[in-house]
């Protein structure tokens, strides 16, 4: 190609189709914070009467996971993950693959008040979240 002359539209083609590409693949691997706020913000309202509290952690991971604190301890833990896929359902129908939450093997249920809060609102930790059960989401990112 000489100087001043125009790129060659299959050039331009290629051009587009990689940088298509390449936000796709980034698109698998960041996860937007604003999204993990309306998976909670979700499930707080859908499954008020089974989780107390939620946190959604996956930044740099394939797939969100979800931790949960449950109302009900005694619940079965398998019960409780299906029931709450079952009434998320349509929510994430409308996300991008990547971005849902359709496996019960991506909630974690743990016991009430154990997710790392903050010290004056209570707020749960999600960095801290992340960095406290890493081996466990490393597992399940499989």
């Amino acid at each position: 190609m000489t100087t001043g002359s125009k790129p060659k539209p299959a050039f331009d083609a290629i051009q587009s189709t990689l940088l298509a590409i390449i936000a796709t693949l980034l698109s698998f691997i960041l996860i937007d914070s604003d999204l993990h706020r309306a998976i909670e913000d979700n499930v707080r309202m859908t499954c008020a009467d089974l989780v107390s509290e939620c946190v959604v952690v996956g930044t740099g991971r394939p797939s969100p996971a979800m931790f949960i604190e449950p109302v009900d301890v005694q619940m079965d833990h398998c019960e409780l993950k299906r029931a709450i896929i079952r009434k998320t359902r349509h929510f994430h129908s409308r996300r991008y693959i990547h971005e849902r939450i359709t496996s019960v093997d991506m909630i974690v249920v743990v016991p009430p008040r154990t997710l790392p809060r903050t010290a004056t609102k209570g707020n749960i930790r999600r960095k801290a979240v992340e960095e406290a059960y890493k081996p466990l989401l490393d597992e399940l990112s499989g």
